[in-house]
């Protein structure tokens, strides 16, 4: 096992995970610029509740990471996905216990410039590698959540092996609309 996987299972904060491509590490402040970057895009904010996000509001957000990344225990991970020290991207997932397992909630966003490259494929086999990991035995659930509509993420889940589970529609209102809901699950025993 890497130094950097025995770091990640034995403290709260990660180390950086390299692949092939791409790092993936924890946020810092001077993230600040490539998140708004990402969450200020139109099409990123498409299919999320909430509208692109303002210089001010990408700030604390990316301070409201930082913070979660010192949670003793951590529930929340987030990570920023960077190639050649550009931010890219990002995935994270949070923590609970589902019907005797160890259940995590998926999200990833990725620039759409970066898109369509396997960029956020590639993030996420070595984040989710990484959740099973930290974990100390047990079956392991994985969910992504998307707006049907939104083809590239339930492709991306599909790609990483996971199952559809179900669609509601009409799931809740968001941005002045009703909207479905799709969930794909991902058991690892």
């Amino acid at each position: 096992m890497p130094d950097s996987n025995k770091a990640n299972i034995q403290t709260d904060i990660w180390s950086p995970i390299t692949t092939q491509r791409l790092l993936l590490r924890e946020f810092d402040i001077s993230d600040t610029q490539g998140y708004y970057a990402l969450e200020s895009n139109e099409d990123n904010a498409r299919y999320q509740d909430w509208p692109p996000r303002t210089l001010d509001q990408s700030r604390d957000l990316v301070l409201t990471k930082i913070q979660s990344s010192t949670a003793s225990p951590r529930s929340v991970w987030e990570l920023v996905v960077e190639k050649d020290g550009s931010m890219m991207g990002r995935v994270g997932a949070a923590l609970s216990h589902h019907e005797g397992s160890v259940h995590f909630n998926m999200w990833f966003s990725f620039l759409p410039s970066v898109q369509g490259k396997g960029y956020a494929t590639e993030a996420m086999e070595a984040f989710i590698e990484e959740l099973i990991r930290s974990r100390d035995g047990g079956d392991v659930e994985f969910e992504i959540e998307c707006d049907p509509r939104n083809v590239g993420s339930w492709k991306l889940a599909e790609r990483l092996g996971f199952e559809k589970h179900g669609l509601v529609e009409r799931a809740y209102e968001s941005k002045g609309e009703w909207v479905d809901s799709l969930v794909y699950r991902k058991i690892v025993t």
